[in-house]
C-alpha cells in the first residue's frame, strides 16, 4: 500500500509557509523569537539580583563552612554587660576585632589564644569612658570597661588554619560569660 507522504507534508508545512511565503523572513522571524523568549527568561528569572557586593560565605562555594568562618559576629546579652564582638580577617593574615560594649558596672573581658596562632600588633580605644582600658600580650588581650567603650585590635595570623579565641567575660571576680569564635583565613 502505497501513501503519498509528499501530500501529508505539504499540509503540515503549508499554513507557515503561506502566512510567510519568505524562507529569509522565516528565518529572522525565528531569530527574533528566540532573542524575545531569552530576554522574558531572563526577566521573569534573574530580575531579583543582588547589585550589592557579596559576602564572603557567598563567593567561597562549596568549601564554606560556618563553623569556621573569616568573620564571626556575637552578641552578648547578660545581665551585667551588653557587647558586640565582631572578627574578620583584612589581607596579609590580619584578624580586626572590634568591640562595642555598654555596661552598668565594672567588667572584663578576656581573649585568650594560642601565641603560635597569633600575635597582637595593635590595641586601639575608639570610645572609652573614664574607667576603661586594653591591654595584650602573647596570647591575650584583656579590656576593662564601664559604661560605654568601642576597642578594636589586630591580631596577626601566624598560619592559615582555623583557629579558636577564647572570649569570657567577668564581673565581680566570676565568669558571666564564656565562648568560643573559630576563625580561619
Amino acid at each position: 500500500m502505497f501513501t503519498n507522504n509528499s501530500s501529508q507534508n505539504s499540509l503540515k508545512q503549508g499554513a507557515f509557509e503561506r502566512l510567510i511565503p519568505s524562507s529569509l523572513l522565516r528565518s529572522w522571524l525565528i531569530f527574533f523569537a528566540g532573542i524575545a523568549f531569552g530576554l522574558v527568561f531572563f526577566i521573569l528569572f534573574f530580575a531579583d539580583m543582588k547589585t550589592e557586593k557579596p559576602g564572603v560565605s557567598d563567593l567561597a562555594g562549596s568549601i564554606y563552612s560556618p563553623n569556621n568562618s573569616a568573620q564571626a559576629n556575637l552578641q552578648v546579652n547578660v545581665e551585667e554587660v551588653q557587647a558586640t564582638i565582631t572578627t574578620g580577617f583584612l589581607r596579609d593574615n590580619y584578624l580586626q576585632t572590634v568591640i562595642e560594649m555598654e555596661s552598668a558596672d565594672a567588667v572584663k573581658l578576656s581573649f585568650d589564644f594560642s601565641s603560635s596562632d597569633f600575635a597582637v600588633t595593635s590595641l586601639r580605644t575608639v570610645e572609652q569612658s573614664a574607667e576603661s582600658s586594653i591591654s595584650g600580650g602573647p596570647g591575650f588581650v584583656n579590656i576593662s570597661s564601664q559604661g560605654s567603650s568601642k576597642f578594636v585590635f589586630l591580631l596577626k595570623a601566624q598560619n592559615r588554619l582555623a583557629n579558636r579565641l577564647d572570649i569570657k567575660i567577668y564581673s565581680d571576680n566570676r565568669i558571666v560569660y564564656g565562648n568560643s569564635i573559630t576563625v580561619g583565613n
